[in-house]
């Protein structure tokens, strides 16, 4: 296991695009009619238990979205750290010596 981590704004910023996208994806997702769904091949009804999963899509949607923010939150304070953090080495670079 590494002893360090590799922090890349951009690439933060495009994993907070894709959980975004499916948040969205999720969100959109429409509830089918559980008597229109095929039952199980044992004969079982599948629609009762379709239902459970079906009623967590907007939960997971919303967590999704929650993260997605994180993300971004994290991407944009790790660009404004390494904007510092060159400034101060060109600062540091323009200083004569003491």
């Amino acid at each position: 296991m590494a002893d360090w981590l590799d922090v890349d704004a951009p690439e933060l910023l495009g994993l907070a695009a894709r959980l975004t996208e499916l948040a969205d994806r999720l969100a959109a997702v429409d509830q089918p009619d559980p008597d229109a769904l095929p039952a199980h091949p044992d004969g079982r009804p599948v629609g009762a238990t379709a239902g459970l999963w079906l009623d967590e899509l907007p939960r997971t949607a919303h967590d999704l979205s929650e993260v997605a923010a994180t993300v971004r939150a994290v991407a944009t304070a790790v660009a404004r750290t390494d904007e510092q953090l060159a400034a101060r080495f060109a600062q540091l670079g323009r200083e004569p010596d003491r």
